[in-house]
């Protein structure tokens, strides 16, 4: 029966298993390519299936990764579980793996882990990291990690990791996984680390006949040692499948930082060159100087077994005819051609124009030969890079090249085969000169500038190098220390060492300026091998000043965020000014911490001027003062302050007029004495506040007062005093009516009165 599901147009099979068939499909409504997973329907009878499918699709869809697949949209439709993902236009790992370089492995294996770092930090578990579940993308050449259909959180379903009970594919299962125990990211490390050594020899770890026997070897059996050459990489390899999760990295960024510090081109010289040394051993007495490929061949489960010191030594098995690596052939051959050639001439010359020929024959057989020994010396130390400089007694020996850094979780490996060295090649031990009289000359001067020409031969190969991939910069830097070493007086090469630094500190600087502050620190902890131990106060002060753009960096972020808070100064803590201010303690002149500052002081006048005009006046004055204990000098504050702290001064003025006022109305000084009466005081509000309520009501109770005290006066024979005093009001109010018909009156009745004997 044809399956269709509603929003999604099928287009073709793109694989088949017993659980699921995924389609290339159309979304309708996005109108883009997918690939639609779809469940087999038999699966959907289970009560249990729709809840683990779809948390499945949950766990998928929070792992957002450029190395994990996307996952668009899932659903069920008519009991057919279905799920929606980004389609990969590429080939599988176990297609393409055979036309892979090294360099494509490595960055294959960092691809995914980094994947793994990434879903490993969210608590999930992949346990099924196989080549066919590594897609890539063919358009950068991204490997995608596939298939998180029995993925599972590390610390939950625990149904899925009972004893006996094996989850995944038997070839990648790590030990704990095969024997049916709660697994962790540490686990897809182990099959991660199956995938590598696929890639590396071109078969499987273990094999056997049946998987039970797969996962016994997978537990017991110890990691077969690299094919010769592979020297480097055995510490890796090592570190991603000890057989206790704890002997194994803890995490993938951990595996990443030591696939990144792996010299590929130098580990691509050692291969060939152990390749063409296994070649030439391989090959009978008689037909040692044939020119012949090294056989290669053989599927991913044919092994050849040879049991040496308890550790399995294998024999390289490459992909296909051409896949692997390139062993070069000597160019040398080609040099000693031509020099017969170029003396042939110069002999048959000499024989018929020896005037004019012996000399062009002095100066080129001179250039001839320093030119071929300087290019034996330079491959002799490209292959064997520890060599001596020559067998000479009173040749100056050369420092050994430092060899890139192995992992230092996990021990060396120095062991070989068949007695020959590996990748990661150790000093040899210099031979011990022989005591030299004090008779004894120096040194030659030859073999001296030779010896600079060689150290010099390597910086140049090495400078080109780095210029293509920063990489290379420690093995320069050791190249140019190593001379110096020899030659400290070699102001060239102390000039162009500390050219190279400049040049490297400036770069950190540029990431930090940049606002690249994890970029930044990374490319410190790079170089502080390389140079903080001669270049001390240097590096410590560089490595200061980025310290000090992480820490402006923080208070910055914290102030935009406190700033949406509306945090803006005291007495909240934190707030931005305080995060701007440790901004200015370390750089006082940051233009963006001092724009900060300003723009927050903005903000806190706005809002005093605001409560200014709503009459808040404490409020206002309050924050303005907070304002000038950080800009004493702001104009605006100060001139808003002065104007805030005069009106509240007549306030306080105003207040004290009028509770002094009311009392002078309780004693009845109305009007006297003069500047202390009840008069004087609500004169002195109503010129500070013309409209103050208080005063005017104050003023209209006065007179009313007034006037019963005068009839008072009068009903008691007071009338001369009554007069008196009328006349003193009269002096300040008098236009007042009320006061002038009250004069009238007492006058009245003064002049109708009897004369007193």
């Amino acid at each position: 029966m044809a399956v269709t599901i509603p929003g999604y147009k099928l287009a073709c099979t793109l694989g088949k298993g017993g659980m699921a068939t995924v389609y290339l499909a159309e979304q309708e409504i996005f109108e883009r390519q997918v690939a639609l997973k779809v469940m087999s329907r038999a699966l959907g009878e289970d009560d249990t299936f729709g809840q683990r499918f779809f948390r499945e699709a949950r766990i998928v869809s929070q792992l957002a990764h450029p190395n994990i697949v996307t996952v668009y949209d899932v659903g069920v439709h008519e009991g057919i579980y279905y799920l929606s993902m980004e389609y990969i236009e590429g080939d599988d790992l176990k297609t393409a793996r055979k036309f892979l370089t090294l360099k494509q492995k490595i960055n294959t294996i960092i691809d995914i882990a980094r994947a793994l770092d990434y879903a490993g930090s969210k608590g999930y578990v992949h346990r099924d990291i196989k080549p066919e579940n590594i897609m890539f993308n063919s358009s950068d050449g991204r490997a995608i990690l596939m298939d998180f259909g029995i993925a599972r959180a590390a610390e939950s379903d625990q149904s899925m990791t009972q004893t006996g009970t094996a989850i995944g594919t038997p070839h990648y299962m790590s030990p704990e996984q095969a024997k049916g125990k709660q697994v962790d990211h540490r686990s897809d490390l182990y099959s991660l680390g199956v995938v590598f050594y696929l890639l590396l020899t071109g078969r499987v770890l273990f094999d056997a006949e049946s998987a039970v026997a797969i996962g016994i070897k997978h537990i017991t059996e110890p990691v077969p040692l690299l094919p010769d050459g592979m020297g480097a990489l055995q510490p890796i390899l090592d570190g991603l499948l000890a057989k206790k999760p704890e002997s194994r990295y803890q995490v993938a960024a951990q595996l990443i930082a030591d696939l990144e510090r792996l010299d590929v081109r130098l580990l691509e010289q050692s291969i060939a060159y152990a390749d063409s040394n296994a070649a030439e051993a391989a090959r009978p007495a008689n037909d040692r100087n044939a020119i012949t490929q090294p056989m290669r061949g053989g599927s991913d489960l044919d092994e050849s077994f040879n049991y040496s010191g308890g550790r399995e030594k294998i024999t390289v098995v490459y992909d296909d005819q051409d896949a692997g690596l390139n062993t070069g052939r000597s160019f040398i051959p080609y040099v000693l051609l031509l020099t017969v050639i170029v003396a042939t001439f110069g002999w048959v010359g000499y024989q018929y124009q020896p005037a004019l020929v012996k000399p062009w024959i002095e100066k080129s057989g001179h250039l001839v030969l320093d030119t071929f020994g300087s290019a034996m010396s330079w491959t002799r130390n490209l292959f064997e890079p520890d060599s001596d400089a020559s067998n000479d007694s009173s040749a100056v020996n050369p420092k050994p090249k430092a060899q890139n850094p192995v992992p230092s979780k996990v021990t060396d490996r120095t062991s070989t085969n068949n007695g020959e060295a590996s990748a990661v090649i150790k000093p040899k031990p210099t031979a011990t000169k022989p005591s030299v009289k004090a008779t004894s000359p120096a040194p030659a001067a030859a073999n001296i500038n030779t010896l600079t020409e060689h150290y010099y031969a390597k910086i140049h190969t090495l400078n080109n190098l780095y210029a293509q991939d920063g990489t290379y910069l420690g093995d320069l830097v050791a190249a140019y220390r190593a001379l110096l070493a020899e030659f400290p007086k070699e102001l060239k090469a102390q000039e162009a060492l500390d050219l190279i630094k400049v040049n490297e500190f400036g770069k950190v600087r540029d990431l930090a300026e940049a606002g690249d502050l994890t970029a930044a620190k990374a490319r410190l902890r790079q170089l502080q091998p390389m140079f903080a131990s001669w270049s001390g106060s240097e590096f410590a002060a560089l490595e200061s000043w980025v310290d000090e753009r992480v820490l402006i960096d923080k208070y910055l972020r914290q102030a935009q965020s406190l700033l949406q808070d509306g945090s803006l100064i005291y007495p909240k803590t934190p707030n931005v000014i305080q995060q701007y201010q440790a901004v200015l303690a370390i750089e006082p002149q940051h233009a963006e911490a001092l724009a900060g500052v300003d723009n927050a002081l903005a903000m806190v006048f706005v809002q005093a001027s605001e409560r200014y005009r709503a009459n808040q006046l404490m409020a206002a004055e309050q924050q303005l003062q907070q304002l000038l204990q950080v800009a004493p000098n702001h104009s605006d504050a100060l001139a808003l302050n002065k104007k805030i702290s005069a009106i509240q001064w007549t306030r306080r003025a105003i207040a004290r007029d009028l509770e002094k006022a009311q009392a002078r109305m309780d004693e009845e000084a109305y009007f006297i004495p003069a500047g202390d009466a009840a008069y004087h005081y609500y004169t002195n509000v109503l010129e500070r506040d013309e409209d103050n309520r208080i005063a005017r009501e104050g003023m209209v109770r006065l007179v009313d007062a007034f006037a019963s005290h005068i009839w008072q006066l009068m009903g008691h024979e007071g009338a001369a005093q009554a007069q008196a005093e009328l006349n003193v009001a009269l002096q300040y109010l008098p236009s007042n009516a009320r006061l002038n018909s009250l004069s009238q009156a007492v006058a009245e009745m003064l002049s109708s009165s009897p004369p007193s004997n």
